[in-house]
């Protein structure tokens, strides 16, 4: 299990591209559709709730938490291609302000997973989920 903070010495730029691959068959219930969006937009509110308390508080476990239900999330109702993208990160040169620097690992981690959440729920519109 990959942890969610990253490591304290940045390591040289990478470029990450994200192309939808599906393992599966795709998904034909709008209903089924419905429930996973909504799934996924209440994972991403989470993680944003987590991401801006990183300015105030130490919440490393309730992070590392969320991270594994989402993995787990991914696992069981979609197929591994998104499990890898929600696990991919990207050297961010945003820096928020009020975070403190040890903190700053473990914010980057939250927003760019729940980047991931947030693109594939624009993903998964009804017209465009398989």
């Amino acid at each position: 299990m990959a942890p969610i903070m990253a490591p304290s010495a940045a390591p040289p730029p990478i470029l990450v591209t994200f192309d939808l691959v599906w393992d599966s068959p795709p998904i034909q219930d709008v209903g089924e559709k419905k429930r996973i969006r909504e799934a996924l937009g209440n994972y991403m509110q989470r993680g944003m709730e987590l991401r801006d308390r990183c300015a105030t508080d130490e919440l490393e476990a309730d992070a590392q938490s969320w991270f594994v239900e989402v993995q787990q999330y991914l696992r069981k109702n979609l197929d591994s291609s998104y499990l890898n993208q929600f696990l991919l990160t990207h050297p961010d040169p945003l820096t928020p302000g009020g975070v403190r620097q040890e903190m700053l690992p473990l914010w980057h981690g939250l927003n760019q997973r729940t980047q991931n959440l947030s693109r594939f729920i624009d993903q998964s519109t009804p017209s465009q989920v398989h």
